[in-house]
């Protein structure tokens, strides 16, 4: 499958979940439920890993994603599953450079894992969603058309990084 779908579908991850840290405490299950998904993109940016050596992961992918959607609260996703022929049959082929490319898929995973040790403490709440509201911008700047349809403006890498880094510096290391 296409590495850009990867990031898309990181994109549209990361854009419902950044705005959910409405209040000071988890709510029941939501915690759980961000730490499953947290675990799939993580996943997904080692599968983007080994497309990248000539490995097709999209059987694994689609597994995955499947079941992340039937175990939780994922209708964020759900127009992903209806349109999966369209997704597996796009020949929209988006060529990144391969130096912000490493750059922000070395960024994302630095972060997600940074938001993963959040959501295991007890007052991570708002630390965790700070840093995907952080990051929100990176995937964008590494996927092409959008498949659903709708128009969707793409992302510069100089302006993705510069969000992220200005995030990074106003919040300095969130602790």
């Amino acid at each position: 499958m296409e590495q850009s779908i990867y990031y898309w579908i990181l994109d549209i991850g990361i854009m419902y979940r950044k705005g959910g840290g409405r209040s000071g405490f988890w709510r029941i299950g939501e915690r759980k439920e961000l730490l499953r998904e947290v675990d799939f993109w993580l996943s997904v940016l080692d599968m983007i890993a080994e497309e990248r050596k000539g490995i097709d992961c999209s059987k694994q992918f689609w597994k995955e994603f499947t079941a992340l959607c039937k175990r939780g609260n994922c209708s964020n996703y759900q127009r992903i599953l209806q349109k999966k022929e369209d997704i597996l049959n796009c020949k929209d082929i988006f060529m990144p450079d391969k130096e912000h490319e490493a750059k922000i898929h070395q960024l994302l995973q630095y972060f997600l894992l940074e938001v993963q040790k959040s959501l295991h403490d007890f007052d991570g709440k708002a630390r965790a969603y700070k840093l995907l509201y952080g990051i929100h911008n990176l995937p964008k700047a590494m996927h092409g058309k959008w498949v659903l349809g709708e128009y969707y403006p793409n992302l510069s890498y100089y302006d993705a990084l510069c969000y992220s880094e200005s995030f990074i510096k106003k919040y300095g290391r969130l602790e």
